[in-house]
């Protein structure tokens, strides 16, 4: 599973889209939105043949691990649906992210 820039975010922009790719078939995309050094996923698209197969908690971790390169935190932020709250609370279960008041936070220390 890769990644792949369609909107690369510059100082100007606050939106990022990115197409989700599996043996190089792009099989959904993710949108992500900036504020300072917060990132949060706006939206998470995986074709129906591609869901359930962990490629939704792989992107978070490849972008987590992505973003801290540049001191950006990804956040899970509010308003989640009952999807990505099940998602979040596996990147807690396994150690990738940790709970906050604010909402999941993916870890990017250690």
């Amino acid at each position: 599973m890769s990644l792949e820039t369609r909107i690369k975010p510059d100082s100007n922009q606050k939106i990022s889209k990115r197409d989700i790719v599996v043996d190089g078939k792009p099989v959904g995309s993710v949108e992500l939105s900036f504020d300072g050094n917060d990132a949060h996923i706006a939206a998470i698209q995986i074709d129906t043949d591609f869901q359930k197969q962990g490629n939704g908690t792989e992107v978070c971790i490849q972008l987590g691990e992505e973003l801290a390169v540049s001191g950006i935190t990804l956040n899970s932020g509010h308003n989640l649906s009952d999807a990505a709250i099940a998602l979040w609370q596996g990147l807690v279960r396994i150690g990738r992210a940790r709970e906050t008041i604010r909402g999941n936070l993916l870890k990017n220390y250690d």
